[in-house]
């Protein structure tokens, strides 16, 4: 199993033993974004705990605004992740106070830049800001992008689809109608799956999300695509090994 989005640095200290342990019994590779360079770091060290924990070097559009995208700290870890996420623009939760989504483009726009220069992956935040991350995608010419928990426009997807975005699908498949025609919509070689863990199922169900949330994610993904859950498990595993496109991790 792969869970295409944790945020393993949001974890209370004490919790991550269970954490790693779920992680290691269930033998989930999990990509744990982070969200700035501090979350970078903290993500590292708790990624030596475990090789099946992969960590990401991003600047989050909540924290665009601070970033100091050519400090020598930036360019290292830049040059260090194999992935760059979580990174995006957000105009639903963020106000534009002090021309923030002016600073959320050019810090994306920055890390797109340099993403499709060194041909890494992404892992990117649409929130309420879909047409224009499309739009930035599409200008600088991105095509190993994965786009986390998508809960735009359906008429958005077939642009992101031809730009050779990758989607993942979390845990408000379980809910959500929305998030439900979106994987209707979605080819079976575009799917991926994800938790947001710790904060994703506790936003919308009210306890910390744990590693093994993905298992029911993926039953209900499988069950709503009308598959076989070893089939579906077969092509997600597929998916992910296309989404990072040869990056040695």
């Amino acid at each position: 199993m792969v869970d295409a989005h944790v945020h393993i640095d949001q974890y209370e200290q004490a919790t991550l033993d269970q954490v790693i342990g779920q992680i290691e019994d269930h033998r989930i590779t999990t990509l744990c974004v982070a969200t700035d360079q501090d979350s970078y770091t903290r993500t590292c060290e708790i990624a030596l705990r475990s090789d099946l924990l992969i960590p990401a070097f991003g600047i989050h559009p909540w924290y665009a605004h601070r970033a100091d995208l050519h400090s020598r700290e930036t360019e290292i870890s830049l040059a260090r992740s194999p992935v760059i996420g979580e990174a995006g623009l957000d105009h639903c939760w963020v106000d534009d106070d002090d021309g923030q989504y002016e600073r959320q483009k050019q810090v994306f726009t920055y890390l797109c830049e340099y993403a499709a220069a060194e041909r890494k992956p992404m892992n990117i935040h649409t929130k309420g800001a879909e047409r224009q991350v499309l739009d930035i995608l599409r200008s600088v010419g991105n095509d190993q992008v994965t786009v986390h928990w998508y809960s735009g426009p359906i008429t958005l997807l077939r642009g992101y689809l031809d730009a050779g975005c990758f989607f993942t699908l979390g845990v408000e498949l379980l809910q959500s109608p929305l998030i439900r025609e979106v994987l209707r919509y979605l080819p079976a070689d575009r799917i991926l799956l994800e938790t947001d863990n710790p904060g994703g199922y506790q936003w919308l169900y009210g306890r910390i999300g744990m590693p093994d949330d993905i298992f029911p994610v993926c039953a209900e993904a499988a069950r709503i695509r009308g598959v076989d859950i070893e089939a579906f498990t077969e092509q997600l595993q597929l998916n992910w090994r296309a989404s990072l496109q040869g990056v040695e991790l």
